[in-house]
């Protein structure tokens, strides 16, 4: 009688977390599917020519960025739009300089550096590129427990 007791207890407790479970992983699994599944971002055309400094390694004339978004249309066809994020940016960045980006929040500083790593949508304007590699690490926050 004491073991079916135990299993009885063990057995009411667990069952509905193994369902929570399965249903958190099969939740998960879509998720990464659907990420999985997104079309390749494509390299943002490299410029070299036209610059006569040798010493600019990055810039941007009057450009305009945006956030594209994938939508479904009315018919079965996939359309993108796009909200601007940046506007009218005009800069240069020259080696052997350090540069800092500061701001108030939501005032487009991860935009900005999105956008110079080739993560955003090229509007309008040009953009000058003369290096061969990029390497970005985007600070992500995070608290700990305890």
């Amino acid at each position: 009688l004491t073991l079916m007791n135990i299993l009885h207890l063990s057995l009411t407790k667990q069952i509905p977390n193994a369902v929570m479970m399965l249903s958190e992983c099969y939740v998960s699994s879509k998720r990464i599917q659907q990420f999985l599944e997104l079309p390749e971002n494509q390299p943002a055309a490299q410029q070299t020519a036209g610059s006569n400094d040798d010493d600019i390694l990055l810039a941007l004339q009057n450009t305009s960025f945006g956030w594209e978004v994938p939508t479904t249309g009315a018919g079965s066809e996939d359309t993108k739009l796009s909200t601007l994020a940046l506007d009218s940016v005009t800069l240069s960045f020259e080696t052997g300089k350090l540069y800092c980006i500061m701001g108030k929040v939501g005032c487009g500083k991860s935009a900005l550096i999105q956008a110079l790593a080739g993560e955003l949508h090229l509007q309008s304007g040009v953009v000058e590129r003369n290096y061969s590699s990029l390497a970005y690490a985007s600070q992500d926050p995070w608290i700990m427990n305890g």
